[in-house]
């Protein structure tokens, strides 16, 4: 293996956005992966949020448009919410996979949801 250097680090291109298909919904959305700013940022928000709607959370996370930007935002999470969790299912398994959340990442996060 190679040693790494700090212009490799950098040098790294954007993650590339996932097309996932949401049947409840009837369409496809894209998701991305977060950055580690991204995920700091989330787990902040969700833990001063009381650990409340993790998966409308997540959604507005991880849900794009096919060149990679959000299409939601933080006062999207209550109509999210609303959602039938079918709806979001395949977004948190996307989410969570793309973005390596463990068990233990997601019970902490989900605690009290």
């Amino acid at each position: 293996m190679n040693q790494l250097t700090r212009e490799s680090f950098f040098a790294v291109p954007a993650p590339k956005v996932e097309r996932i298909e949401i049947p409840e919904l009837g369409g496809h959305v894209w998701l991305k992966p977060m950055s580690a700013g991204d995920r700091d940022r989330f787990e902040a928000e969700h833990a001063t949020a009381k650990q409340r709607d993790f998966r409308a959370r997540l959604a507005v996370a991880s849900v794009c448009d096919e060149a990679g930007s959000l299409l939601f935002g933080a006062a999207d999470v209550p109509q999210l919410s609303k959602l039938p969790a079918s709806a979001l299912e395949p977004i948190v398994r996307t989410a969570v996979r793309i973005n390596a959340l463990t068990d233990d990442d997601i019970e902490e996060l989900e605690k009290n949801s």
